[in-house]
């Protein structure tokens, strides 16, 4: 299988729904696109701030400058808004739940990598004889970021394209409104887990705030792919 094959848009089900089950159907799938994009991309948001809640430690452990982190997360959103503009065409023309599991697996990826690039000194020379970071590690952790934000921008068009087919024009908006809450619900949640983190284990486990927050994004990419749906078409419903 190709990935273009894997990734096309799911085509209209030979298969329909009985007319009897026809409004139970669409009422629960709705449901579960509401909520499983809500959900969704809270958990982008889990991969996004990690870096901001860890910036003491970063540069108390000498990995960053100040300057530094700045120059990253400058890069970081400008990467982004290409994302977004690019993934906004990508989401029209592919499968919008395999784009968004496919994402948050991406940047669950990055996350990871980031966590443990301290862990590649032996391959690489990432650390000097007092343990602190070189200029390697520097780039190698702000290169990671700054390509976790065109990832990021495989987040919201899918999630946009999924609610445009599952809901009416009449209300959509609503629900995008509310859907809009994904934003303080994921941060809320990975500054709380982090905070946490940094509490209990001390500051120099930074690293576990990029790890746990891309376990928990794993645990949910799996969970988009396996129960979203592209279009009601796509399991056997009128549009």
């Amino acid at each position: 299988m190709s990935l273009y094959t894997f990734f096309r848009v799911s085509k209209p089900s030979a298969e329909k729904i009985e007319d009897g089950r026809v409004a139970e159907t669409y009422k629960s799938l709705r449901n579960r696109t509401f909520w499983g994009a809500t959900a969704a991309y809270s958990l982008f948001y889990l991969c996004r701030l990690s870096m901001g809640v860890v910036k003491k430690p970063l540069i108390d452990d000498g990995l960053f400058s100040a300057a530094e982190l700045g120059i990253v997360a400058s890069a970081f959103y400008f990467v982004y808004a290409i994302g977004k503009f690019i993934n906004g065409f990508i989401a029209d023309r592919c499968s919008r739940r395999k784009l968004l599991a496919g994402g948050l697996v991406l940047s669950a990826a990055i996350n990871f990598a980031i966590a443990f690039s301290p862990k590649l000194d032996g391959m690489f020379n990432l650390l000097d004889a007092e343990g602190k970071a070189t200029m390697g590690l520097v780039y190698l952790i702000g290169s990671l970021w700054v390509v976790n934000g065109y990832i990021h921008g495989m987040g919201y068009p899918p999630c946009a394209s999924l609610m445009a087919h599952w809901f009416r024009p009449s209300e959509l908006a609503t629900k995008q409104s509310i859907w809009n809450a994904s934003h303080s619900i994921g941060a809320g949640i990975v500054i709380a887990l982090c905070g946490w983190l940094l509490s209990k284990f001390g500051m120099s486990a930074w690293n576990l705030c990029f790890a746990i927050p891309a376990a928990i994004a794993l645990i949910g990419a799996i969970v988009v792919f396996l129960t979203l749906r592209d279009t009601p078409s796509s399991v056997g419903l009128p549009e």
